[in-house]
């Protein structure tokens, strides 16, 4: 253990550009036989040199640093460290406008490396960074487990899962195995190393003083990690051509105009109200023309011994978007509500605190530029989208709930397959809105309909 007179063994030369905190806390206890309770009594807040117990989750979250004080250890090892790594990471976000409370969620919560800068000692804040899936460096695929027993290590500050340092509790060592004093020749090396990946270089030298705000909206965290979305980021910000062919979509609304916030209450209930009506109609002219027999079997609960998956996921998927008891209450015609009260509600009861949290956070991020008119052109071109992607789901999951007779009271998924979304809003009083979305990925579709057999189709 090091107390606090002795000199700690360090070179801040080992410390590379974009550098993990991880891999710098790794660095330490590797030079000086040190713990992290060592780390945390030589750099820790004074809040955690307090405690009588162990720091907790929120101490030792290596994206915010909350448990390291800047002063102590930018002293001790001749780098800013907590500086440097927020700067690291207002690069990685770009353009994109955030804020602390949202940083974590962009983050792997566990160590994401690559097998060449790792052997050197190297790990990089790139590897950490949901929207990359290729090391910038070496162009290959990052690695999210120990190769040796499977496990994920916690991203965290502790020696639990990497003591010794760089090395797993199977006893997998991370690292190439040299003497000391060679690893700490090696861990300069990494300077030599150079970003290849084009889309990474261009997003690092987006202008961040430009004329536009950008944010990118998710509705299920697996999103992040969808490949490419960085390049899609950058075509949404270069104003690029509508490749409607490969799903990219881009709409613009132009100008404003001021309203009354009952006035938009009504425009978002009216809206949602007619455009889900007629997603239900345009379905059972399409895809369920065949199974309309069914759906009124399956509604009045006839004795029947299977259900039809068709019939099974309408109805549900009316269920739950309209907030009712039971399927049976479906298609008894839904009644457009009259607006005195002074709030904002939807006709989706099942989406109704997600778009209202939308809101609020478009309000909160883009509060000059966000105006009545945009706002409400954004939310009415993502609620068809909605309200379709819940359908599939229901869809996707109807074989085996129906051919079991299964009865939910619950919504058995989330929001799988949502697209995410790139809002771009100018600075500039007056000027428009710029939204990006890629068409939504139905995994296997195709199939998953070949494989629904109506057990009633002689009678449709």
């Amino acid at each position: 253990m090091i107390n606090n007179t002795k000199e700690v063994t360090w070179n801040r030369e080992w410390i590379n550009e974009f550098e993990s905190p991880w891999g710098i806390f790794e660095k330490f206890k590797y030079a000086n036989a040190a713990s992290v309770k060592d780390i945390f009594c030589l750099f820790g807040t004074k809040e955690v040199r307090q405690l009588q117990s162990s720091p907790g989750k929120l101490h030792r979250n290596l994206t915010t640093l909350d448990g390291i004080e800047e002063q102590l250890i930018s002293k001790s090892l001749a780098y800013p460290v907590k500086k440097t790594h927020y700067q690291n990471i207002a690069s990685l976000f770009g353009v994109l406008s955030h804020d602390k409370s949202d940083i974590n969620k962009y983050f792997y919560n566990h160590l994401v490396f690559c097998k060449h800068c790792i052997s050197i000692g190297y790990h990089s804040l790139f590897h950490q960074f949901l929207l990359i899936s290729k090391c910038p460096y070496h162009n290959t695929p990052l690695i999210k487990e120990c190769p040796t027993c499977g496990r994920e290590i916690p991203y965290i500050l502790s020696d639990e899962y990497t003591d010794p340092p760089f090395t797993c509790k199977c006893g997998y060592s991370l690292i190439e195995k040299h003497t000391r004093k060679m690893n700490f020749s090696i861990w300069k090396e990494a300077k030599k190393l150079s970003v290849k990946d084009s889309s990474i270089k261009k997003w690092l030298s987006l202008d961040k003083s430009a004329d536009n705000l950008c944010k990118i909206y998710f509705f299920q965290s697996q999103n992040l990690k969808t490949d490419h979305i960085i390049k899609h980021l950058i075509w949404v910000l270069n104003s690029g051509p509508i490749d409607r062919k490969n799903g990219h979509h881009m709409v613009h609304v132009n100008s404003y105009r001021k309203g009354a916030s009952q006035a938009q209450r009504v425009e978002f209930y009216t809206f949602s109200f007619k455009i889900y009506k007629s997603i239900a109609r345009h379905l059972k002219k399409t895809l369920l023309k065949n199974h309309i027999t069914c759906i009124a079997r399956l509604k009045r609960k006839a004795p029947d011994k299977e259900m039809c998956p068709y019939a099974y996921a309408f109805v549900n998927w009316r269920k739950n978007l309209e907030g009712l008891n039971h399927y049976s209450d479906s298609e008894n015609g839904l009644k457009y509500k009259r607006h005195s009260e002074p709030m904002l509600e939807f006709t989706l009861k099942q989406n109704n605190i997600t778009l209202k949290d939308l809101i609020e956070d478009i309000k909160v991020t883009f509060p000059k530029t966000a105006r009545n008119h945009q706002l409400i052109w954004v939310i009415n071109k993502i609620i068809p989208i909605l309200i379709l992607n819940h359908f599939y789901n229901w869809l996707a999951i109807s074989k085996e709930f129906a051919s079991n007779n299964l009865i939910t009271h619950y919504t058995p998924f989330g929001y799988e397959c949502m697209p995410y979304f790139v809002m771009e809003f100018s600075k500039k009083e007056g000027e428009g809105i710029k939204l990006s979305y890629k068409d939504p990925i139905y995994i296997n579709l195709g199939q998953k309909l070949a494989n629904l057999i109506c057990p009633f189709s002689s009678m449709t």
